[in-house]
């Protein structure tokens, strides 16, 4: 009972609201964060679309432009911190992924990002045995901003299916809001987009993975024309670019967001600018 106030006790945090604004973290992409105004203090964001879109790749975006000021805490499930740091200096540099991975590219064309990279304030973990209470405890222990998990469905938790996930989703939505931290996680869709005439994933799409799309605050949706579209069928307006739907906004708009595709470095770009 002691969490229960006076509704007068919150003056002061609505005129900081309104005056200051929403306490947020940007995302990097200008036209995203127009729609989402950022991940906001308290958010539970679900980065989502079938395999291959670059749900990775942008979060690793995400979170690179996040720790330039602000804690960030990424754990991994799926890419090794080896990889993961590699796919940070080929997005950074503009190197090629695939060249580093294959050992042609020199130590002097990297060794300024690396070192870039090293002074960000950017943790990662990339064990396995992750869990809610696992998170709960590490956000008591130190103090984070921000909190990426690649990728949900990899966690781990009691019950089988439906019921696992949808626990899963209620205890990372209830540590988000409890303790004002953003916990932006990467999840996995149904196979229904393969059925459709144009493979563009929708919110229903997570209706099979337990309650995510009624538990998230934001739901952005990842899709590549160009992946499912080949030879005549490819229109040239769809070659490299991608669109991040934003598929739910509890405080903002919902929409579709243009962005390049770079294959190479496996990053995304405003849409609008020139290469």
């Amino acid at each position: 009972m002691n969490n229960i106030t006076h509704i007068s006790s919150l003056q002061s945090n609505v005129v900081n609201f309104i005056t200051k604004g929403s306490p947020k973290l940007s995302t990097g992409l200008k036209e995203l964060d127009m729609k989402l105004y950022g991940f906001e203090t308290g958010d539970f964001v679900l980065v989502a679309g079938r395999p291959s879109m670059g749900k990775t790749a942008l979060c690793i975006q995400f979170a690179l432009g996040i720790a330039k000021k602000s804690e960030v805490l990424f754990i991994s499930l799926e890419t090794s911190g080896v990889q993961l740091f590699t796919r940070m200096i080929s997005h950074l540099s503009g190197q090629s992924f695939y060249e580093m991975k294959s050992g042609e590219v020199s130590f002097e064309n990297v060794q300024p990002f690396i070192s870039k990279i090293s002074k960000k304030h950017l943790y990662l973990y990339d064990k396995s045995g992750v869990n809610c209470e696992f998170i709960k405890n590490v956000l008591k222990e130190q103090k984070f901003d921000c909190i990426f998990i690649d990728y949900l469905q990899l966690l781990g938790g009691f019950g089988e299916g439906y019921e696992r996930i949808s626990t899963i989703s209620r205890n990372l939505q209830s540590i988000a809001h409890d303790t004002k931290v953003p916990i932006i996680a990467i999840s996995q869709l149904s196979r229904a987009p393969e059925m459709r005439e144009n493979n563009r994933p929708r919110l229903s799409d997570l209706r099979e993975s337990g309650s995510l799309e009624q538990d998230a605050d934001k739901v952005l949706l990842l899709y590549r024309p160009e992946y499912y579209q080949k030879g005549d069928n490819l229109q040239e307006d769809d070659i490299g670019c991608a669109e991040i739907i934003v598929a739910k906004n509890r405080s903002g708009a919902t929409g579709v967001v243009k962005v390049k595709w770079i294959p190479e470095t496996m990053s995304f770009k405003e849409y609008n600018l020139k290469f």
